[in-house]
């Protein structure tokens, strides 16, 4: 009896087959038993003929044959079509049309051939063998079944056992009438016709719906199908076939209306229908919905910016600066880079660091020479133009040349052209407690050398009006000159000339009057009374900032070319776009690519201060080729800079928490995120604690010159990429923080060095790319409010040699539907991946991973981040209200939905003298606003503080709750809290009906409550019936929609079965 079933919710689509010309498909199967089998799975294009029109119904099917239809029943024969690219597993498959299917169905545990490593492609298959085939291909539990009791059972394979015994429980197949199975029996095409739909009748793929045959229009080739009331049109295919009651029925004589299963073609065409009153399938109840709004961010800056800043709020009681030398030490000591040091000898000698950031004091100590005599800084590039100075031509006289008035004497000055070029640069950006004498600074350049090629400048540095008592200047990458102008309390403004083209026309001074590139110098390579990360390693800087803390990614790009082209092996970028466009991002990612692939620079970026809320990274830190750096601190950092009792490393509340536009991960690293680093003389310290993801960045920039020095001298390797690799592959994951949270960890040197060591730099050819909700494809997968159901893997390799990947999740909610994938050079394959029952609200993330393990660090690396919010809705104006503990600088995310029918909603946080915490509220367009401190405090005890919306946005906030890290100064631990969300709604929330974009259509198996069982979704684009794709939401879970299709495992409680789709 065929199964099927009748669809009793909302708007469904069933398709059907019937051919008004011609009946017959074969011409050998008119009066075969299994003509309507073979007939519908014909027009459904599972099966063929001959070229002569026949079937050859009692032919014999060999392996090869039967693996491939199996394949195609799965949906699954674009990934057989990819590996026929690639190696077979089997010895007899070489050459084999049909060995991608082998393989795959190697892959995928359906069929193992011999043992031997031969398949026997053209071997008829046998009973057994077919139906242990399709029952693998089920991944079914096969314990406790009852069994099928033939007379010939003890001829069946030990093997093949369980399979029959579920396929003849599950209505596959049965026996012969007098009892026996006849394993090795082979089967014929006509036996097989009927299997396979038998095979597909279990899965609910037997027919595509059920409905009412209304109209035929022969002429236009068109039929009126009525779905669950509704109309809907289909066109016929050329090869329509029709039965009723078991005979072929031409469409043109059917008695209308008529009841009927329908099939469509891969055209979304009607190609069969098969004539029932009876319907004796499960009943459904679709209810089709719209999603609710999405939860995109809105633009927060278009500026390149800094990435440091005070970020410290409250009074710091000791001071760092006492003793600077030992700020730096703790976050060395955080990375082990003094064990690592120790180990190695390495220090960073030989390695040249590219710092694009906002310039350098070259006059700080810190910052002049390697331990072997080396300068520390070989070059100051401008391309800021914030020391751009514009010169004029003026003619000597008598010794003398006129500025305003003025004679100035050059009667000793070297000039072999027969005119000076003179200029001003404006001084007013120094802060007036330096004591500035003048505001202009005299700028007289000479042709040093060469007739009528401007080489050297002089700067009137004592602002006497004069320049015959100062000492000519060149280009500072020649011999490192620099001019100090004093100023008061031991202040002094330190410059160079960056540039001077041989017209003379302008000259480019170079110095730091934001700081920003000063600290990140010294943090990479200070040597002196602090010690970088890397001492010894030279720097590059690039000056790419103005004294405003702005630039453009143009100029970034600039600098990164440049950077490459100068031999750096390094480049720290400690500053990001938070939004990027699409043609910028587009000229990054070319730059980035040819950038690795010339010279192979690592290249650190900062990700971003704008934390704590998820998916507040910069938009720069998406693009490939880069390690991306969030902030964290250590206790021992947390003692030595601020003198606070912290018991566990935290991240730092300001950095940016991924992840990326993308979906992938970002950050992908964490390092120390506050130190004392020096700073420029004019602002009358040499040095200054900060804090900043821009902190973080050069520290793992200076760890990579370490390793670069260590691994040049002991391993013979100087590939950059390969030291990036190891960094990640050895960071260190810290306690309590999630993937979206902190990438693979913290930078740890002695692990990255083993890393190294121990793998062999191969250079990766695989990308991976997964499917999000309001994104689309990207470099990991990120939903927010919709727990994933099944979605699909893909990876693509773009090298020359096949590659055999192990796959697997880090979290057992994550479950890929093989462990094992071969892809073929230059091809992509797709992996099934399905996830655990999620079933708490919170934060979930892990990594997708797939991995050689011939190689440090995963290979692909996919984030997966889901956010399931407390649904502030379903109970109506009910408190929300939580009791939690924290430890110092510890924090702690809720996610919440406000629907649309919120008047307001208040977010109250209370602590009394049991802690002090703070709330951070990020709405669902990326706004944030913090609360001041619940809890003790200075002065007094603040109980609580409370934050009110009124017509708050719908979607989905997220709440962070922050423990001061000053509690050791209030004699506490921990910080004791509640937080209460108190919703006020008006009306109730109505699910708003889907648009028409899909056709959902089904017909499931028979249910019987308890009992687990198939189901499978058809989705069809309603204007043209094509099978469609996207992702949609089956009972608040996503699911890819592949080829038309969505398979579900579901248990039904009841005999009907409700699901809500949305999209």
């Amino acid at each position: 009896m065929r199964k099927s079933i009748y669809i009793a919710g909302l708007l469904i689509i069933f398709f059907i087959s019937c051919n008004p010309l011609a009946v017959y498909a074969f011409s050998d199967t008119r009066y075969h038993w299994a003509r309507p089998q073979i007939d519908h799975l014909n027009n459904r294009e599972m099966i063929s003929g001959y070229p002569d029109g026949s079937y050859h119904p009692n032919a014999y099917v060999n392996r090869a044959e039967f693996i491939t239809l199996i394949i195609n029943a799965l949906n699954k024969s674009a990934e057989a079509k990819q590996l026929l690219k690639g190696e077979p597993h089997f010895r007899d498959a070489y050459n084999h049309w049909a060995r991608g299917y082998m393989e795959l169905a190697y892959e995928l545990n359906i069929a193992y051939g011999d043992g031997q490593s031969y398949f026997r492609p053209t071997a008829p298959v046998s009973r057994e063998e077919a139906v242990t085939m399709m029952v693998n291909s089920l991944r079914v539990q096969m314990e406790e079944l009852p069994t099928a009791d033939f007379l010939d059972r003890s001829a069946i394979s030990s093997w093949a056992l369980k399979p029959i015994d579920y396929a003849v429980n599950h209505g596959i197949v049965s026996g012969y009438p007098d009892n026996n199975f006849k394993p090795r029996q082979s089967l014929t095409r006509a036996e097989v016709a009927v299997l396979l739909e038998q095979f597909l009748a279990l899965q609910g793929q037997e027919f595509h719906f059920y409905g009412t045959l209304e109209t035929i229009d022969l002429p236009l080739k068109r039929v009126t199908i009525r779905i669950n009331g509704r109309s809907q049109t289909f066109e016929l295919a050329a090869n329509v076939v029709g039965y009723k009651q078991g005979e072929v029925q031409p469409i043109s004589q059917l008695d209308l209306p008529i009841n009927a299963y329908f099939t469509l073609n891969t055209e979304g065409k009607l190609a069969y229908l098969y004539s029932t009153d009876k319907y004796n399938g499960g009943q459904v109840n679709l209810q089709q919905i719209s999603l609710p709004k999405s939860d995109k961010l809105t633009s927060i800056d278009e500026n390149v910016i800094k990435l440091t800043d005070s970020e410290i709020s409250e009074e710091v009681k000791v001071s760092a600066l006492d003793h600077p030398s030992r700020s730096l030490q703790a976050t060395c000591e955080a990375m082990q880079a003094y064990d690592f040091g120790a180990l190695t000898k390495a220090s960073g000698r030989g390695q040249l660091v590219a710092i694009i950031d906002s310039g350098i004091d070259p006059g700080h100590p810190d910052l002049q020479e390697t331990a072997e005599g080396y300068r520390k800084i070989v070059d100051f590039i401008d391309l800021s133009n914030e020391g751009k100075v514009n010169l004029t031509s003026v003619e000597a006289r008598d010794g003398y040349i006129s500025i305003g008035g003025k004679k100035i004497d050059v009667s000793k000055i070297n000039n072999l052209s027969n005119v000076y070029k003179y200029g001003y640069l404006n001084l007013k950006f120094l802060p007036v407690d330096f004591g500035l004498k003048q505001e202009q600074l005299l700028v007289v350049a000479t042709a040093g050398k060469y007739r009528g090629n401007f080489d050297t400048i002089y700067l009137d540095s004592n602002f006497d009006g004069q320049i015959n008592d100062q000492n000519p200047l060149q280009v500072f990458s020649r011999d490192g000159q620099v001019v100090l102008i004093k100023g008061d309390k031991n202040r002094s403004f330190n410059l160079l000339l960056a540039e001077i083209p041989a017209k003379g026309d302008y000259i480019k001074l170079g110095f730091d009057m934001l700081g920003h590139g000063t600290e990140v110098s010294g943090i990479v390579a200070a040597r002196g009374t602090i010690q970088g990360v890397a001492p010894d390693a030279q720097i590059l800087p690039i000056k790419v900032m103005d004294r405003s803390g702005t630039t453009s990614l143009k100029k970034i790009e600039s600098a990164i070319s440049l950077a490459a082209d100068r031999g750096a092996k390094v480049a720290v970028v400690s500053m990001g776009q938070y939004q990027v466009q699409e043609p910028e991002m587009q000229s990054l990612t070319q730059l980035l690519a040819n950038v690795q692939k010339v010279s192979g620079m690592l290249i650190c970026i900062a990700a971003g201060n704008n934390g704590p809320g998820l998916g507040t990274v910069t938009g720069t830190t998406s693009l490939n080729n880069i390690i991306s750096v969030g902030a964290y601190a250590t206790p021992e950092m947390w003692r030595t800079d601020y003198g606070w009792r912290v018991e566990e490393p935290t991240l730092w509340y300001f950095s940016s928490g991924g992840p990326a536009a993308d979906g992938s991960t970002a950050p992908m690293l964490v390092a120390p995120g506050n130190a004392v680093s020096t700073y420029p003389l004019w602002s009358g310290q040499s040095y200054r604690l900060d804090e900043g993801t821009s902190i973080a960045a050069p520290h793992v920039a200076g760890a990579a010159a370490l390793l670069l020095d260590a691994s040049s001298r002991k391993l013979y390797v100087s590939n950059s990429q390969a030291i990036g690799r190891a960094l990640i592959a050895g960071a260190k994951p810290l306690t309590g923080f999630q993937a979206v949270e902190q990438g693979f960890g913290a930078v740890n040197l002695m692990r990255a060095w083993n890393e190294l060591q121990r793998k062999k730099y191969q250079e990766n050819s695989l990308n991976g790319k997964q499917y999000s909700p309001n994104f689309g494809y990207g470099g990991g997968f990120y939903s927010r409010g919709q727990a994933p159901g099944e979605l699909t893997f893909k990876i693509t390799n773009n090298s020359d040699k096949n590659e055999q990947l192990s796959v697997g999740g880090l979290a057992d909610w994550v479950k890929p539907k093989q462990y094992s994938v071969q892809v073929p050079a230059h091809a992509e394959r797709a992996i099934e991946i399905k996830y655990g029952e999620l079933l708490e609200p919170g934060l979930y993330s892990t990594f997708l991973i797939a991995d050689k393990y011939t190689t440090p660090q995963w290979d692909v690396a996919m984030l997966q981040t889901i956010i399931l919010p407390h649904e502030l809705s379903k109970n109506g104006d009910k408190m929300f209200e939580e009791k939690g503990e924290l430890g110092a600088g510890q924090f702690k995310r809720y996610f919440f939905r406000i629907s649309e029918n919120m008047t307001s909603v208040s977010f109250k946080l209370l602590s009394g003298d049991k802690g002090r915490v703070r709330i951070h509220i990020i709405s669902p367009q990326g706004e944030q606003m913090v609360s001041q401190y619940a809890g003790v405090g200075d002065t007094q005890v603040i109980a609580s503080v409370n934050m009110p919306y009124n017509r708050p946005a719908p979607g989905i906030w997220e709440v962070v709750v922050y423990s001061s890290a000053t509690l050791s100064e209030y004699d506490l631990k921990t910080s004791k809290y509640t937080l209460q969300v108190i919703p006020d709604m008006s009306g109730k929330i109505i699910d708003k009906p889907s648009d028409n974009k899909y056709l959902v259509t089904a017909v499931p198996p028979e249910f019987k409550p308890g009992e687990k069982t198939y189901l499978t979704l058809y989705f069809w684009y309603s204007s043209n019936k094509m099978p469609a794709s996207g992702l949609v939401s089956i009972n608040d879970r996503l699911y890819e929609i592949q080829n038309g299709m969505v398979k579900l495992e579901v248990e039904p409680q009841h005999e009907q079965l409700n699901l809500k789709i949305a999209w």
